[in-house]
Parts: C-alpha cells; sequence; structure tokens
C-alpha cells in the first residue's frame, strides 16, 4: 500500500512537467466586421487593441472594455497595421498601395501611395521613423515629425516578406529565401543568418530586463527563438503542420506564441521549451494571434467560412503573473483554489456586440 501512495505522489509531482491546458471557450468576442479579418494586435502595454480587415476599417479599441474608441477607413483591403510605444500613432496600409499614418492626439492624417506592395510596417522605438518592407527588396522609411518619405532607401536584393526593429535601432527584416538580416541606421548589413528554410513569414522583437529576443515564423512550420545580442538560436518549436502565419513574444519574454495555416494557435514557454496552451482551430487557417501586456489574455482571428464569421475571440489565458506575498504573510499551499478558466461568455451568441464609441 505505501508503495502504491508513493507512485501516486510521483505521478502527481510530475503533471505539472507534462501540463498542457486547451483552451476551449472564449472570455468575449468582437463582432463590428463585415469581412475577413486580416488583423488583430495589442499594443505594448495592453491598454489598446487595433484590428483591421477587409471591410476597409482600422478600428482602435480599449483592450480592456473592448468598446471602440474611434476608426478611419482605406478605399481598399487593410492588409497591416502597427502601433507606436505610446499608443499615439497608428500606421496602416491596404492592397491599393496607400500608407496612412493617424496622429491621434491632434487628429492629424499623413497619406502617401507605396511605389509597392507593402509586406510590413514598424515603428523604431523613438517614434521618430516608420519603416516599411516590399516584395520588391527595399526598406523605406518615413519621417514622422516631418511627414515625409526620407531618401533613405535600403535595397536587399530578395523580397521582403517582414521587418521589426530592435530598442538600439537595429533593423530585421526576414526574406522570401528563410534569411534573416540584421541593419543597421544607415542599412548597412551588420549580420546575416540562414533562419528557416523557406520564407519568413512574421517576425517580433521585445527588449526586457536585457533579455533582446526575436521570434520567427516560417513556412517551414517552425518558431524560433533568438538572442539578437549574439545572433544565436534560443529554442526552437514544432508543433504546427503547415505555414506559420503570425508570432508574438510576450511582454516580459516569458512566452512566444504562434498561430498557423493549419489553424490553431499555441504557446510556448521560452525557458522550458514546454508547450504552456493549445487554442484549437475555429476555421481554416488562424491569421494572427497577440498577448495582452499582464499575459492575462489572447486575441485571435481565424478565417471561418461554414458557417462565415467575422469575429476577434479573445481568450483568457491564466498566464498573468501573480502578486507576491507580502512580507511576513505565510501562504498555506493547501488552502491555494484551484486554478480554471474565466469565461465571462459561454457562447460567442450571448457576447455583447461593441457598438459604442467614445468621443
Amino acid at each position: 500500500m505505501k508503495k502504491l501512495l508513493v507512485l501516486f505522489s510521483l505521478v502527481l509531482c510530475c503533471l505539472p512537467l507534462f501540463a498542457q491546458r486547451t483552451l476551449t471557450d472564449t472570455a468575449t468576442g468582437i463582432h463590428d466586421f463585415k469581412n475577413d479579418i486580416n488583423v488583430a494586435v495589442y499594443s505594448l502595454d495592453g491598454r489598446r487593441l487595433i484590428a483591421a480587415s477587409n471591410d476597409r476599417y482600422v478600428r482602435f479599441y480599449d483592450g480592456f472594455s473592448f468598446f471602440e474608441r474611434y476608426s478611419y477607413s482605406h478605399f481598399d483591403q487593410v492588409t497591416h497595421v502597427a502601433i507606436s510605444r505610446d499608443n499615439s500613432i497608428i500606421a496602416s496600409c491596404s492592397k491599393d498601395r496607400v500608407l496612412k499614418i493617424y496622429f491621434e492626439d491632434s487628429s492629424k492624417m499623413l497619406e502617401f501611395t507605396h511605389e509597392a506592395d507593402i509586406s510590413d510596417i514598424v515603428f523604431d522605438y523613438a517614434m521618430r521613423t516608420l519603416y516599411t518592407a516590399s516584395p520588391d527588396g527595399n526598406i523605406r522609411s518615413y519621417d514622422l515629425k516631418k511627414g515625409v518619405l526620407t531618401k533613405r532607401k535600403f535595397a536587399l536584393g530578395m523580397p521582403i516578406s517582414s521587418l521589426t526593429i530592435s530598442h538600439t535601432g537595429l533593423i530585421i527584416a526576414g526574406l522570401d529565401n528563410g534569411e534573416i538580416r540584421f541593419l543597421n541606421y544607415m542599412g548597412k548589413q551588420a549580420k546575416s543568418i540562414q533562419a528557416h528554410n523557406g520564407e519568413v513569414t512574421d517576425l517580433c522583437y521585445i527588449f526586457y530586463k536585457n533579455k533582446q529576443y526575436l521570434a520567427s515564423g516560417s513556412v517551414d512550420k517552425l518558431v524560433k527563438v533568438w538572442d539578437v545580442r549574439t545572433y544565436k538560436e534560443v529554442k526552437t518549436f514544432s508543433g504546427h503542420t503547415w505555414d506559420v502565419n503570425k508570432v508574438e513574444l510576450s511582454r516580459d519574454n516569458k512566452f512566444v506564441m504562434s498561430a498557423g495555416k493549419d489553424g490553431s494557435s499555441k504557446v510556448w514557454n521560452i525557458e522550458t521549451g514546454v508547450q504552456e496552451l493549445e487554442i484549437p482551430s475555429k476555421g481554416e487557417t488562424t491569421r494572427c494571434i497577440s498577448m495582452s501586456g499582464d499575459n492575462s489574455q489572447i486575441a485571435t482571428v481565424s478565417l471561418v467560412r461554414n458557417p462565415k464569421e467575422y469575429i476577434i475571440y479573445i481568450w483568457n489565458t491564466g498566464l498573468e503573473d501573480k502578486p507576491e506575498p507580502k512580507k511576513g504573510v505565510t501562504v498555506n499551499p493547501s488552502k491555494k483554489k484551484k486554478k480554471t478558466l474565466d469565461n465571462k461568455s459561454k457562447t460567442k451568441e450571448k457576447t455583447p456586440k461593441v457598438t459604442e464609441k467614445k468621443e
């Protein structure tokens, strides 16, 4: 009997090592769209959620209540959006090669006609420059203070599929051939690595407590995390059965998440390499995934055809950091409550439609 009890105790101790939770129900959803959604991304601090779709609108939501603060439109499908670190500037581009830059404080809108299709857009950390990447192999830059396209154009000689930038101004480009190139402010190449066996579909950079991590996703079905200081690979994550559409790092560099063409979304612990969460397919493909600033929620967008739906799903993760106990207070482990997913709504039909706008 004692042997059985010991064995049972060992099994219980080992369970957390293999635990992977599957999120099966959403906390809420945003139903404002009339066509396929292409982008849904949280701001760095998690206070805002920006979304864009084929209905030509860019919508700016409160990251907690999910009420729409404002919106603006393009004349064609909106394919990419970016938001500055202080949430004051939004950039968006559409299928007709029009780039718009909106300044919330002044309600000023800049509009440019791009020379080629736009594959990605990103603000620098100082919020002085906006960079665009194109399949024509060029990176273009826009001076946000002067409101002009600058003369700096970096030609990489290869279609660029993704773009991000480090806090030191290092421009990082993902190419169609699986290569990642690192460029300085003037466009001079600092480093090049053969990261994937196929197009680098997305990149994400986060700097937190001296950790400089870069996440990359590819058509080779892999997600990789890199240390930008050394250009070395930290970890490789597999599990998708088709192309990786989107990757993102949590703001504290604890987790990397991905959305795949196979319809699934995954969250991995970077330090342990363990897959923490799985969000099953809501449709044919999951186009994007984004985590709130405190890691408590995830937004996903899937292409759903039967029946058609255009919804941003918000999921409770249970991954947020809990406050440390006060000094002198003893926490009794036996009295801890079991962690459960906090689902405010069991079905999307019961989710209230977001319609109110703040003037």
